[in-house]
């Protein structure tokens, strides 16, 4: 592995802390729908806690390969991309649809997507489950993003 452990799980929980204050300024700024981002951000602060478990209770280095994206620049990219949309967003609220289609590609990027395999597939590893028990059902963002848009667009 290119990159040592800790550096890529650290990174990983930094994109749910920002993926959670992304959706909270969403709740702030798509007032019909402050509900559906507060839970979406509640659920994605969720994801920094069960990723941060690997940080607090168990030897970084023992985490299995698998449980990491292993692109550290792809990781780090899409963090700058999240708090660049956060900034701009915050100087000029961005028009409902491409805000939404925002969150969808953030969603759909290969760090989140990686996340959300790990933790719909068996594992073998006590730590991957420990994970998958803790994120319980708070899984596909993406789809259930799209499906709000889809709503807004045809009322």
């Amino acid at each position: 592995m290119g990159h040592n452990k800790k550096e890529l799980l650290n990174e990983m929980i930094l994109i749910e802390k920002n993926m959670a204050l992304l959706y909270e300024l969403y709740a702030e700024l798509f007032k019909k729908d402050t509900g559906f981002w507060q839970a979406i951000s509640s659920e994605e602060v969720r994801h920094a806690i069960v990723l941060d478990t690997g940080n607090l209770y168990m030897a970084i280095e023992k985490l299995p390969d698998e449980a990491l994206y292993k692109d550290l620049d792809s990781l780090k990219l899409v963090n700058k991309s999240i708090n660049q949309a956060i900034a701009g967003y915050r100087k000029l609220p961005p028009p409902i649809e491409d805000a939404y289609n925002f969150a969808i590609q953030m969603e759909k990027c290969a760090a989140e997507a990686y996340y959300q395999k790990l933790m719909e597939k068996n594992h073998a590893h006590e730590t991957i489950k420990v994970w998958q028990q803790l994120n319980g059902d708070s899984v596909g963002h993406a789809d259930r993003i799209r499906a709000l848009l889809e709503e807004k667009k045809g009322l």
